[in-house]
């Protein structure tokens, strides 16, 4: 072999460490989100590796690492044409005296890294076609990241043991005259910055949803009625990584609009099932909450309800932003830097029959149980278990256990809970959330959604300007994210790359 290739430029040798520190960044946080959005995690929870494995904003770091890699390659790249050494990778498969397996190596190699960025810009984008398309890229990616790890372990075995090889050579060789040309050097650097910025640039591009003012007046009561959201602009989005979603995945509909004094969005997805399924259930032994039998950290699946939430942001983050995986006794949490992001989240049992979004927001870090997550005015009424756990039993009973998913104080149809009135038999159930109306900040967004023939329809409705300093004042430009529940407590389908919606 000849001697020049044993004897490696200082932008190969940055090159190479950036690479193997690059590689080992992807593959800790891509292990980390593989486990965060499977089914269920495929190791235990509170393992040696879970604590070992990166927390906090990893979807960020995942995505900003794939980029420098790239950018890296450009470097290297860009270093090899400058010096005129464009035969150290073209010898890998033209060079006669080198080996066809060695050649179908690279090969291989190629091809898998380009599946991988292809594959995973596809992902964080979103630009796949509902969840076949979802499944097909997710897997794409998992089995690119798999096959390359064992190929770059094989490289590495052919790279130390070699008979062309020699041990410490790239980091360690020879300097020649040509180790540090400075034009060379700041070229190659400029072309990996630009290609680098371009690539996270077009990544991290916004959606736009036109928000225009119209007069004619919508009535909240969860299906369109007359025109007027024919008029609104309209956007389709493809939410993932949900509980009982189809392969995790939901695509959305999503159209705004305002009247000068407030804005209105509409949202709408297919769900077969209208799922409020928030009970108790009469057993042998009491009264118990029905809950799954085994509950992983995020929570209940089978027991819960349909829920909706929008967040809106004053800067773009989103949730790639705001989104913290794996903290103590978390799947995840919700928190910023300091900023204040507005929630609103209505659900199928506990808000829609008032006619309410309950509204809330995320700020910095308070502790491990909430993140960043607060509701406005804790004391506002809204929705409460219907079990006394002191006393092991319902605070109402429905009149009759065909009644409504949930309990309203105020109906004619409820009563007290009274032992000796309990007449109810083993295996009945009823309905585990007491509905109130929300009094104050909490209750200034009002939303009302409606099933039907496998679809939910949600509109929504709060004034431009609430006054409060929780909430933020939609003008102008924001940004949106969408998260889906399907009869999940927390695990939701969502997107990463937020919604900029401007106000006209």
């Amino acid at each position: 072999m000849d001697e020049k290739f044993h004897q490696f430029s200082l932008a190969t040798r940055i090159s190479h460490l950036l690479t193997t520190v690059l590689l080992a960044a992807l593959y800790l946080t891509g292990v980390r989100l593989a486990w965060f959005g499977g089914s269920s995690p495929f190791f235990p929870t509170d393992s040696l590796l879970d604590q070992l494995l990166p927390t906090g904003q990893v979807y960020w770091w995942h995505a900003a690492s794939g980029v420098l890699l790239v950018a890296c390659g450009i470097f290297y790249l860009s270093g090899l044409v400058l010096s005129r050494q464009t035969d150290r990778m073209t010898a890998l498969f033209t060079d006669r005296r080198r080996d066809y397996r060695k050649k179908l190596f690279y090969i291989v190699i190629l091809a898998i890294v380009a599946v991988s960025v292809i594959s995973g810009v596809t992902l964080y984008m979103g630009l796949y076609e509902g969840a076949p398309g979802h499944t097909i890229m997710n897997r794409l990616h998992h089995y690119a990241a798999v096959l390359l790890a064992v190929f770059i372990l094989a490289h590495l075995i052919d790279v130390l043991f070699g008979k062309d090889s020699r041990l410490n050579t790239i980091f360690l060789g020879v300097r020649n005259q040509q180790f540090f040309k400075v034009r060379r050097f700041v070229l190659s650097t400029v072309a990996a910055i630009v290609i680098g910025v371009a690539l996270w640039v077009t990544i991290d591009s916004t959606t736009a949803l036109e928000c225009r003012k119209l007069t004619e007046q919508v009535h909240i009561v969860g299906k369109i009625e007359g025109s007027i959201w024919d008029q609104a602009d309209s956007l389709r989005l493809t939410l993932a990584r949900g509980a009982n979603f189809e392969s995790g995945v939901s695509e959305v509909t999503l159209k705004s609009f305002h009247n000068g004094q407030n804005i209105f969005f509409l949202v709408q997805w297919d769900d077969p099932d209208r799922s409020c399924n928030r009970r108790l259930l009469k057993s042998d032994t009491g009264w118990v909450r029905r809950v799954s039998e085994y509950l992983d950290l995020f929570g209940e699946s089978i027991y819960s309800e349909d829920q909706l939430a929008l967040s809106f942001h004053r800067r773009r983050g989103g949730c790639a932003a705001t989104c913290h995986v794996r903290r103590p006794k978390k799947m995840g949490l919700h928190y910023t830097d300091g900023d204040t992001v507005d929630v609103w989240q209505w659900r199928a049992v506990s808000t829609n029959p008032i006619g309410r979004a309950d509204d809330g927001w995320w700020a910095a870090y308070r502790n491990d149980s909430l993140g960043g997550r607060h509701l406005d005015n804790l004391a506002s009424g809204g929705y409460f278990s219907n079990f006394n756990r002191d006393w092991q039993q319902p605070y109402f009973l429905p009149v009759h256990p065909s009644g409504r998913g949930w309990i309203d104080p105020r109906s004619e149809y409820v009563t007290p809970y009274f032992f000796a009135d309990d007449n109810f038999a083993v295996g009945d159930e009823v309905p585990g959330v007491i509905v109130t109306p929300f009094i104050g900040d909490r209750g200034d967004v009002r939303a009302r959604g409606r099933w039907f023939d496998g679809r939910w329809t949600v509109e929504f409705t709060r004034p431009i300007r609430t006054g409060s300093s929780f909430d933020i004042e939609l003008r102008g430009e924001f940004y949106l994210g969408i998260a889906l529940f399907d009869n999940a407590a927390s695990k939701h389908a969502f997107h990463l790359r937020p919604v900029r919606v401007v106000v006209r």
